[in-house]
């Protein structure tokens, strides 16, 4: 098996017999139960193109009327994926997301709006995880955020503040909201992305609008130190000193607006009311400063490592999109009540595959 790729015999043929894409995504109605579990079973049980037809036959007897996911997007996966997508399609579609005529079902209620890390166009980031998610009978969305003040060619995402880039986070949430008539959404955030999930649930009135937030190696805590580090650094700098640098609108800040202490002093409190799941791995580089644990004493706040699911899955940083076993821990963390057992395949760091 090739390092950081899953093989067909070891994940299931997701792609539709005739190629196609779902047209029906999300409309399930409330009494398919039974069909979206059979659906969700046959989709793991690796059978290939084989298992796609057999798996839709079996969803269309066990549920009523036309199935939601009887024809199924290609989830790809592996390291190589993203190279591929960043050279062909960098601003391109996202196969599986970005449906605004999409409706959510009694099974998945809430949409799930992605934002992901510093530098990836969301093409780039969510070519896994968008159409596996869609799959299953999410409706899904993605942010492109972070590229108004500093534009990077080819569209380098995550160049702006935080709070600037919160602000179209929050944008893309109330449109999703007024396009599908959800209540709420669930968030998926990949490094910065996270951040700049959580400025917006906790200044920004996101709080009211969302149930789950699942963090893709999007840190806790700047460090795990016992001192908060971005507290001092708000005692030592001056704060118009950072933000004029932030702000200068010629030379990109680069990493300087993630390790933002003023917008860290927003970002850190976690809201009562919302479930959050951190997703990372032992080997990630973000991760070796210590912030990804779940704060002590939080309930609602919980940390799952990949390695426990796969320990031969050393998925780094940028690299955890497209590791099989992350993604499928991403959609559990999202629905518990169907969760799967994460597929496990060799994935030593960023080698490609």
């Amino acid at each position: 098996m090739a390092a950081g790729f899953i093989s067909r015999a070891a994940m299931p043929d997701t792609t539709a017999p005739n190629g196609s894409a779902n047209t029906e995504r999300g409309r399930k109605t409330s009494d398919r139960p039974t069909a979206l579990s059979t659906t969700r079973g046959c989709l793991m049980s690796g059978f290939g193109r084989f298992a796609t037809a057999a798996c839709a036959a079996i969803a269309v007897l066990a549920g009523s009327g036309t199935v939601a996911h009887a024809q199924s997007l290609p989830v790809p996966y592996g390291n190589s994926e993203m190279i591929r997508v960043a050279v062909s399609g960098w601003d391109g579609p996202v196969p599986g997301a970005n449906d605004y005529s999409c409706h959510p079902s009694a099974d998945h209620p809430a949409p799930v709006v992605l934002t992901g890390s510093t530098f990836l166009s969301a093409a780039v980031n969510w070519t896994s995880l968008a159409p596996y998610l869609s799959n299953l009978g999410f409706c899904v969305f993605t942010v492109d955020y972070g590229r108004t003040v500093y534009r990077i060619p080819p569209g380098l995402n995550g160049m702006d503040p935080i709070p600037d880039s919160a602000v179209e986070v929050r944008d893309v949430v109330d449109r999703v909201l007024a396009a599908t008539g959800a209540a709420r959404v669930d968030l998926v955030g990949h490094s910065q992305g996270g951040l700049v999930d959580r400025y917006y649930l906790n200044v920004l009135g996101g709080a009211d609008k969302v149930g789950k937030m699942v963090l893709m190696s999007s840190p806790y805590a700047s460090t795990g130190l016992p001192v908060d580090v971005t507290a001092l650094a708000r005692n030592i700098i001056p704060e118009s000193l950072f933000q004029a640098i932030l702000n200068n609108g010629r030379i990109p800040p680069l990493y300087l607006n993630f390790a933002d202490p003023w917008a860290w002093e927003k970002i850190q409190p976690l809201q009562p009311a919302i479930e959050y799941t951190q997703i990372t791995d032992l080997t990630d580089e973000i991760g070796l400063l210590g912030g990804m644990h779940a704060p002590a004493g939080a309930s609602n706040a919980v940390t799952r490592y990949i390695n426990d699911a796969c320990p031969i899955d050393l998925s780094q940083h940028f690299a955890q999109p497209y590791s099989p076993a992350a993604v499928a821990m991403v959609a559990n963390a999202l629905d518990p009540a169907h969760a799967l057992t994460p597929p496990c395949t060799l994935v030593p760091l960023y080698a490609l595959g």
